[in-house]
């Protein structure tokens, strides 16, 4: 409880949040370019002004070209790139963003030491320019500038003790810090209010991890990137309503919407809690549900057990409870399979989605479409969804005990597509409480084992 309270109270102090760390990790990279890019730009446009305004401009000039070559360094050097995942972040990206806002700090509270009396007015200004500026160039990054200040400050008092001559300088530079500190916790409070807002709306459109990231991004290169397509291990899950047909044809458009909402906030409740990481994309037609499984460290077991563990539950626990909001008994069968695809951000010019293209998410949606099949041959199918997988699937899940590997039977398909691919599937399925069946459908080719 004092823990929570603590945390409580620092979020409240320096004005963080869920959102804001997602902003920052999101744009740190962005923000090192732009603060050294304006850095190394007016380092190099203050020289001539050195030699207008002061006596001796050999005082400030060192310390300029330090700083603007140490700005152009890092601009040469970091990477451009995006981070979208917190566990993902580069410390180095942080340390690139403080250490040079740290360094002119630094460097004007030495030039403000060392200035002859006649420049003191216009150092001081300078030096008060300097600490607005860096604090407001990352006020919205809490971390670092919680750092710039803790050490500012540290050395303001350390220069206070060497010269009690600047006593009113010095105080004064510290209360513009903590000026500072305190308008932006506000300003830093106001902006991620606005996106967690934004993502609160967005939530009801896309699922959580995708919600989060569209609503921390402020330009359309940012999304491409974060969305960047590629090569990934997958898992696809297909289903659709068995009699889709019939009911559309007996049910008007508006009841039919409102068994849409049902459904989908069952299944969508339920994939939350089960993958909280947010690791998946989400399509659906009117009956016609496709989830792709992923994991951000392409860890395949991962990406299976996320992805089975689901695909049960929706088989039963989902099952239920959508058979307690309709008034109706709803049959749906599931189709699940894996494979390395292309997935991200696709499609054609001003029409594109988060989807993938391989093998197997044709291969998810025909596993379906057998399951189907099996469910009309069989003379007392079970009320309960059947669940077909490929053979990684399969042995993974039986491995693990996820499924009996005792209730293991041969299965010949019926659709062509799926006949002599000499591949190994799994059907499964719950009659009821304590009663599952899992058989392997064993489809042989020669040169095979299945």
């Amino acid at each position: 409880m004092g823990r929570n309270f603590i945390r409580t109270f620092g979020d409240l102090l320096v004005g963080r949040s869920a959102s804001g760390t997602e902003w920052a990790n999101l744009h740190r990279t962005a923000q090192v370019r732009y603060v050294n890019s304006f850095i190394f730009v007016s380092m190099a446009l203050l020289v001539p002004f050195d030699f207008i305004l002061f006596q001796n401009p050999w005082i400030y000039l060192p310390g300029r070209i330090a700083l603007g070559t140490f700005s152009a360094v890092i601009l040469l050097t970091n990477p451009n790139r995006l981070n979208p995942s917190p566990a993902d972040v580069n410390l180095a990206e942080a340390i690139l963003l403080w250490l040079p806002l740290a360094a002119v700090n630094l460097i004007y509270y030495y030039f403000l030491s060392v200035a002859p009396e006649q420049d003191t007015k216009i150092v001081f200004i300078g030096t008060l320019m300097v600490v607005i500026f860096t604090t407001l160039a990352i006020h919205r990054f809490w971390k670092e500038e919680l750092a710039l200040i803790l050490v500012s400050n540290s050395a303001l008092g350390c220069l206070l003790l060497q010269s009690s001559d600047m006593r009113d300088s010095i105080i004064l530079l510290s209360i513009a810090h903590m000026i500072s500190f305190a308008l932006h916790v506000h300003m830093r409070r106001e902006f991620f209010r606005s996106i967690d807002e934004k993502f609160q709306i967005l939530r009801g459109f896309l699922p959580k991890r995708e919600a989060h990231l569209v609503a921390t991004m402020s330009d359309k290169g940012s999304f491409e990137t974060a969305f960047k397509p590629r090569t990934r291990f997958n898992v696809c899950l297909c289903s659709d309503w068995r009699k889709y047909q019939n009911l559309s044809r007996t049910t008007s458009p508006e009841d039919l919407s409102k068994y849409f909402e049902r459904f989908y906030d069952t299944v969508f409740e339920e994939l939350e809690a089960l993958v909280p990481e947010g690791t998946y994309y989400v399509n659906w037609v009117a009956d016609e549900l496709f989830i792709i499984f992923y994991d951000q460290k392409d860890d395949e077991s991962a990406t299976i057990r996320r992805a089975v563990m689901f695909a049960k539950s929706f088989a039963t626990i989902v099952f239920e409870k959508i058979q307690q909001k309709f008034d109706f008994e709803l049959r749906f069968d599931i189709g699940l399979s894996s494979g390395e695809g292309f997935l991200g951000l696709q499609g054609p010019k001003g029409l594109k989605k988060t989807t993938i293209s391989s093998e197997n998410a044709g291969l998810a949606k025909r596993l379906e479409t057998e399951a189907k099949t099996m469910r009309n041959r069989i003379s007392n199918p079970s009320s309960y969804p059947i669940l077909m997988m490929d053979s990684r699937i399969g042995k993974f899940a039986t491995d693990r005990n996820i499924f009996s590997e005792s209730e293991v039977q041969k299965h010949s398909p019926e659709l062509a597509d799926l006949q002599g691919k000499g591949d190994v599937f799994v059907y499964w399925d719950k009659s009821g409480p304590g009663r599952n069946k899992t058989r392997y459908l064993s489809f042989s080719k020669t040169g095979r084992d299945p």
